[in-house]
């Protein structure tokens, strides 16, 4: 039963050198045109959103188009849609695109949780970063958000950035703290190819920190925000109590999900099917069939069960793993065990997970499983 519903926008003002998720900056005409076309995969899909208890708007950035062509995608959904079990509507912000009236909308159209791409506070890493917005920016964004009354913002950040110093992070988190959001996501930067920011390090532009320094700034970010009432959920998402990502539980609980839009992704029925990934071929699959599906994806969800569950600090329900796939987890992984012996992972009653040194070295067991 599909609980989560995921839309993408991949449109965004300029492209960050970091990122490498679908996106493009639109050429006149595009965002009305995509829109045109989502509300029209919306429809399709339908029959599969009775159950809803999440809505997520991801991107890309999602508050790049303009309030008529949002308004139309808000009403869409409330107008077509089942939302009597809904629990989270989730909107993702530039802090630059945050306005009253915006505020107002949201509320209006029930989204009731504003995700904002802060990821520094520092100017000179904002522009390493290809950030469009400025510091005080992001404190007049939460200002607005909350006199219009959304109660929960997350803050995404970025730490280990070329040329951030331990000092730099300390002045981000007082300033998070400062703006008290309800949820925090805390991401070390990684190398994607594909990316700006991938070219320049091929070409020699800067250097990555070194791996002490950056687990020096992990363990900085956890102490920092558990003595600040925070609690970490998930290896990079720490919640005040009751805030945790319902969406993302959702995902990493390898719930169903549908995702609509440019390069979105779907799970459901034990399958992952993708969209399409260019605006030429989404907008033709929708006028040809009125989805957006390209092909499916190698699925694995034994391996999903266990590398998702175990990024969660509660990590997974051994029983549950037998009930769902028919062995024992540790039958079907008995490389668990190992790490169970070096100490990576620890077992309290029917829960699997990792320990403080297996969150900084989670890859070493996930790498493990295949």
């Amino acid at each position: 039963m599909i609980e989560g519903l995921y839309i993408h926008i991949p449109f965004c003002h300029q492209i960050c050198r970091y990122c490498d998720f679908v996106k493009m900056v639109p050429q006149k005409g595009m965002p009305s045109i995509y829109v045109e076309h989502l509300i029209r995969e919306l429809e399709s899909n339908i029959p599969l959103l009775t159950n809803l208890k999440t809505i997520y708007f991801g991107g890309g950035t999602p508050t790049l188009l303009d309030q008529s062509l949002l308004a139309r995608l808000f009403e869409a959904i409330s107008h077509r849609l089942n939302l009597s079990l809904l629990e989270e509507y989730t909107i993702e912000a530039n802090p630059n695109d945050i306005t009253k009236t915006l505020g107002a909308m949201f509320v209006q159209h029930g989204i009731n949780r504003v995700s904002l791409g802060v990821q520094t506070f520092s100017p000179h890493l904002l522009t390493f970063l290809g950030r469009t917005h400025r510091p005080d920016d992001i404190g007049r964004a939460i200002q607005e958000l909350r006199a219009s009354g959304i109660k929960n913002i997350n803050i995404d950040l970025i730490y280990a950035i070329p040329g951030q110093s331990i000092q730099d992070l300390k002045m981000d988190l007082n300033q998070v703290l400062g703006c008290h959001p309800q949820h925090i996501s805390a991401y070390n930067l990684i190398l994607e190819e594909k990316t700006i920011l991938y070219h320049a390090y091929q070409n020699q532009q800067f250097e990555f920190l070194d791996d002490e320094l950056e687990l020096e700034m992990s363990d900085l970010i956890e102490s920092t925000l558990l003595e600040a009432g925070y609690h970490r959920y998930e290896i990079s998402n720490y919640a005040l109590p009751g805030y945790e990502s319902k969406h993302n539980l959702l995902v990493w609980n390898l719930e169903e999900y549908l995702g609509i839009g440019m390069g979105s992704h779907s799970q459901y029925q034990r399958k992952r099917l993708v969209n399409h990934t260019t605006f030429s071929s989404y907008i033709a699959a929708i006028d040809e069939i009125g989805l957006g599906f390209a092909h499916e994806e190698p699925y694995e969800p034994e391996i999903e069960f266990v590398m998702l569950g175990l990024r969660k600090t509660a990590g997974i329900d051994v029983d549950r793993f037998e009930t769902l796939f028919g062995q024992p987890i540790f039958q079907r992984f008995p490389e668990l065990k190992h790490h169970l012996a070096t100490g990576l992972l620890e077992k309290k009653g029917r829960q699997l997970q990792l320990t403080k040194q297996g969150l900084d070295l989670a890859n070493q067991v996930f790498v493990t499983l295949f």
